[in-house]
């Protein structure tokens, strides 16, 4: 149990981006749908990156406070996540000129997220 408790203190300093982020997302894609015509859209739509950036930040410092081999595994995780979805979809780009559609960016995202979960989990028996 102190692990988890340990582990909710170190995530506790991005739930206040995150919190923001979601609200951001929320009122933006309103706004964005209540006024289509705005010359204001593109700069609306941008707003989400700010608590996103605050939110990167405050992950790579949370990164920082973990031990060199939790750090490993987390780096190792997502090295392996980012090529094989760099990879999905440069062939899928390819496969563009025979009409093959690119996925949805929802669908990029959660596989990415399962490969991250995978690469973590692969980590962790690897280095047990």
């Amino acid at each position: 149990m102190s692990r988890i408790k340990e582990r909710f203190m170190l995530m506790r300093p991005i739930l206040i981006p995150f919190i923001l982020y979601i609200g951001s997302l929320a009122v933006t894609s309103s706004w964005i749908e209540a006024n289509l015509t705005s010359s204001w859209i593109l700069w609306v739509s941008l707003i989400p990156l700010i608590p996103s950036s605050w939110m990167a930040v405050m992950i790579v410092q949370l990164l920082k406070k973990l031990d060199e081999l939790e750090q490993r595994i987390i780096y190792e995780a997502a090295a392996f996540s980012f090529m094989i979805t760099f990879l999905m979809i440069l062939s899928f780009t390819f496969l563009s000129v025979a009409d093959v559609s690119l996925p949805h960016p929802t669908v990029i995202v959660l596989f990415m997220a399962v490969l991250m979960v995978v690469g973590k989990l692969w980590g962790n028996w690897k280095y047990k």
